[in-house]
């Protein structure tokens, strides 16, 4: 995303409100972060609005209520990245910028931006940009991700569909969709095979036992959720 990206975010902001939850209360969030080449964490985290503090950007408030954004304070985007960062040992680093009343991160759990990469986040596969991450409410469920992306392109955010159990030797179709938009993606790859036309593809498990899988395709895409499969005799 380039500075007329930034510029678009802002107008954005004097036009629309966030829903904000009904009270500041703890609730749960399924955090994931995708890095350059794996996904470098995902899972349950409890999250609520409060004042996010970073290395290089020091402390801030991230409650929803940054530029008026929302009339009530609740958990966001960052407040969920910290707190999954203090509740699951990664680390992670990010500016504050006056002009946008949010913090740009740099690097999560090692993984740093730079060159013609940035951070970009999402929630319910939705881009939120690099600056909303203070703004934006979210709410209990909510998929919240961090992906490190081409900063030439808007990524498209990959969910992986199917059945969470399966029998040995019996094939399963499992589907393959843009998380936001619901279209259908053709060529991702999931456990070594390229889905079809419609989005989807055919696995069969040879070994009981739980099997985790998750899709990725190149070019301007970001790895799905993971898919847990219990395989049976």
């Amino acid at each position: 995303m380039h500075f007329l990206g930034f510029l678009s975010i802002l107008l954005l902001f004097n036009v629309v409100s966030y829903a904000a939850p009904a009270a500041n209360t703890p609730i749960q969030v399924n955090l994931r972060i995708e890095g350059a080449q794996t996904t470098l964490f995902e899972g349950t985290v409890t999250t609520s609005g409060h004042d996010v503090t970073t290395p290089s950007g020091g402390t801030h408030e991230c409650d929803g209520l940054n530029s008026g954004a929302n009339s009530q304070p609740g958990a966001t985007p960052f407040t969920a990245l910290a707190d999954g960062a203090q509740q699951n040992g990664f680390t992670f680093d990010g500016l504050w910028e006056d002009v946008f009343n949010d913090f740009i991160i740099g690097t999560i759990a090692g993984e740093f931006s730079g060159g013609s990469t940035i951070w970009t986040g999402a929630v319910d596969f939705l881009e939120q940009g690099i600056i909303t991450g203070c703004h934006k409410e979210i709410s209990g469920g909510d998929q919240v991700v961090f992906a490190l992306t081409d900063d030439s392109t808007s990524p498209i955010f990959l969910k992986l569909q199917g059945p969470t159990t399966a029998k040995v030797n019996h094939p399963v179709t499992f589907s393959v969709i843009d998380g936001f938009f619901l279209t259908r993606i053709q060529g991702a790859q999931v456990n070594g095979h390229a889905t079809d036309a419609n989005g989807n593809v055919m696995i069969t498990f040879a070994q009981p036992g739980q099997v985790s899988l998750k899709a990725s395709k190149v070019g301007g895409f970001v790895r799905s959720n993971r898919l847990d499969i219990q395989v049976t005799n």
